[in-house]
């Protein structure tokens, strides 16, 4: 099955304790199953220097739904007092196996490789020995 992969962004503004986001990706045709990896992260006090207690960036996919996978993104920052506010962002990296995309074009090679009787010549109208239309043909007295 072919994989297909997506990036996102997670910007984090001035947040106290934990945070959760929510966040979706969508994918060219349907999603069979997806994993999320955080690609990098920078998270900062927004008021100085503070030592650190936890640290924490979870992605947490929550379900798939046709062509989208939806994810929570689990966040904390914190010192003791774990009342400092912090920014920051999380890149994130979804990646999908999805069902095959089948093209028009696959669709009729598929078609005209099976023989049709009742079919139309390729020639519409055309006399297939000479090209030529039915109503040349007839104007000129031939049929």
């Amino acid at each position: 099955m072919p994989v297909q992969f997506s990036t996102k962004v997670i910007r984090i503004r001035s947040q106290k304790g934990l945070l959760i986001k929510d966040g979706s990706a969508k994918f060219g045709s349907r999603v069979i199953s997806a994993g999320i990896a955080v690609s990098s992260f920078k998270l900062f006090y927004d008021r100085g220097d503070n030592h650190v207690l936890v640290l924490q960036v979870e992605p947490v996919k929550t379900r798939i739904f046709r062509n989208t996978v939806f994810f929570n993104i689990v966040c904390h920052f914190a010192d003791n007092s774990v009342n400092d506010p912090y920014s920051g962002e999380v890149r994130l990296l979804i990646i999908a196996e999805v069902e095959p995309v089948v093209t028009i074009l696959q669709k009729k090679t598929r078609c005209s490789s099976s023989p049709n009787p009742k079919r139309k010549s390729l020639t519409s109208g055309k006399n297939p020995t000479d090209g030529r239309s039915r109503s040349h043909r007839v104007a000129r007295g031939k049929t």
